[in-house]
């Protein structure tokens, strides 16, 4: 303040504050300030602060995971992530809506002021680095629902306790979310007169502008970004997240669950076999009929279908999609809960290789198989699943009758159905028509829109057309919306 002789912190205010806006070019200090504000959280419970992060730039806040006030860091490569965590606190602010007016509290801060400790809500800071790289990439996911995510928490959040803090370019500033908050600051620019988007004059900004200086829009004051250590590169920086990290653990040992921040875990490149099949049991409740898909969910957890409820699933995806590996992993899963399986494998696959495990009744092979071979397999009592491999190949089945029984639902029996999304039970009548209509199961990968009919999906166009992934699976657990998966090999 040049006016007092004096220099002042300025901080963020959560109680007071909404958004904050931080606009510069590149290696101007955008990223150090982001990194800065994640440090200085660290100094609150983690039970008053959650912090998320996406990261559209070189990697800048990988770090902040250190820190047990974060619950996801999300790269740009990462859109399915991207949208449950954005999906996730539009929810929250939704929910937080609703319980204030039901309460009668006007705002966040009346409410954390007026509840005891355990009920209080959180503030969750969501800090965007790189708007530019996001309205690129995340940005066009969906004809652009995630940047409608992010202007609708710009517009609602901050009286319910969510905080965003955007950083970009000129493209920031002249963006329409430019006008949703007034608390802007601007690091160095490209061109110094684009700073008349701010509503600020060229000659408001000092004479040279060092990484970290910046001029508070509202104010007009200069501002300089502190470092979280004296050494000023990114590496030392973000090392010294996994010390705060460290150090907040210690003094906050004891958090309860309820109130720590909620996880956006990335699914891991590979899901071990045996892994997974040790936290079947755990899952699966006890009837036994718990058909898993892999690991997925905002927690990592496994996901699948009780076929005691709904008796039927389908396993859809081209040849050499990893269905069949899908079916295998079903078929041990099963195995450890004590049921029995039948497996039918026109066609080569790995399904076949199950045959003399303790629990596989019959593996059956070839197109042709008898209604006699049929109901000598699933003769008898107990919990018994049928996984069926390429299953367009046995549409005319004389088992068919059979099959469409078991899909109707037969007390503690199941069936699975996998094989091309084009080709199974085409048509409105049958046995596999049967199936579908059960509405669950998993779609690996997806090809194109109307894959997802096999198991009830009505995909996103996100959905299809990139990249694919080995080894992952959209998931329909009977509730229309998709979940992400890592199928374990």
């Amino acid at each position: 303040v040049p006016a007092e002789q004096e220099q002042r912190v300025r901080t963020l205010d959560l109680d007071r504050d909404g958004h904050l806006l931080v606009v510069g070019a590149a290696r101007s200090g955008r990223s150090q300030l982001l990194r800065t504000l994640a440090g200085a959280a660290a100094a609150l419970s983690p039970a008053d602060l959650h912090l998320y992060a996406v990261d559209c730039g070189n990697g800048a806040l990988a770090a902040l995971h250190h820190l047990p006030h974060c619950g996801a860091v999300v790269a740009r490569a990462e859109p399915e992530r991207a949208a449950r965590l954005l999906g996730r606190l539009w929810a929250e602010a939704d929910r937080r809506r609703s319980e204030l007016a039901s309460s009668g509290f006007a705002d966040v801060a009346e409410q954390r002021a007026g509840s005891p400790a355990r009920s209080r809500f959180p503030h969750l800071l969501l800090l965007v680095d790189r708007w530019e790289g996001f309205t690129e990439t995340l940005g066009q996911v969906d004809g652009g629902a995630l940047t409608d995510l992010v202007l609708g928490l710009l517009r609602e959040g901050a009286s319910v306790g969510v905080h965003v803090v955007l950083t970009g370019d000129r493209s920031l500033a002249a963006a329409r979310l430019s006008s949703l908050t007034d608390s802007k600051v601007v690091l160095r620019m490209a061109d110094r007169a684009d700073v008349s988007l701010l509503g600020l004059h060229p000659r408001q900004l000092p004479g040279e502008q060092p990484p970290g200086r910046a001029v508070a829009v509202d104010s007009g004051r200069e501002v300089q970004t502190a470092l979280l250590v004296a050494d000023p590169s990114g590496q030392a920086q973000a090392a010294t997240h996994g010390e705060l990290g460290r150090l907040a653990g210690e003094r906050f040992p004891d958090v309860p669950a309820h109130q720590r921040p909620f996880r956006i875990d990335g699914l891991p490149a590979s899901v071990g076999l045996d892994a997974a099949l040790a936290r079947v049991l755990a899952a699966a409740g006890g009837s036994g009929l718990f058909l898993p898909f892999g690991l997925g969910g905002d927690e990592l957890d496994l996901v699948g279908v009780d076929l005691d409820r709904t008796p039927a699933a389908v396993v859809a995806g081209p040849a050499r999609s990893g269905r069949s590996t899908l079916l295998c992993f079903q078929a041990r899963a099963l195995l450890a809960q004590g049921t029995q399986v039948v497996l039918a494998a026109p066609h080569p696959s790995p399904l076949r290789e199950l045959a003399g495990l303790p629990g596989v009744r019959a593996v059956l092979t070839g197109a042709d198989a008898s209604l006699e071979q049929w109901q000598a397999a699933l003769a008898g009592d107990g919990r018994v699943v049928v996984l069926v491999d390429d299953g367009e190949a046995l549409v005319d089945s004389p088992a068919g009758p059979l099959l469409a029984a078991l899909a109707r639902g037969q007390s503690g029996r199941g069936l699975v159905l996998a094989g091309h999304p084009d080709r199974l039970g085409t048509g409105f009548t049958g046995w596999q028509a049967e199936v579908k209509r059960a509405r669950q199961g998993a779609l690996l990968p997806p090809q194109d829109l109307p894959s997802g009919d096999p198991v009830g999906l009505r995909l996103p166009r996100s959905a299809v057309g990139g990249p694919v992934t080995p080894g992952r699976a959209l998931v329909n657990t009977g509730l229309g919306s998709p979940v992400t998966v890592g199928v374990p090999r």
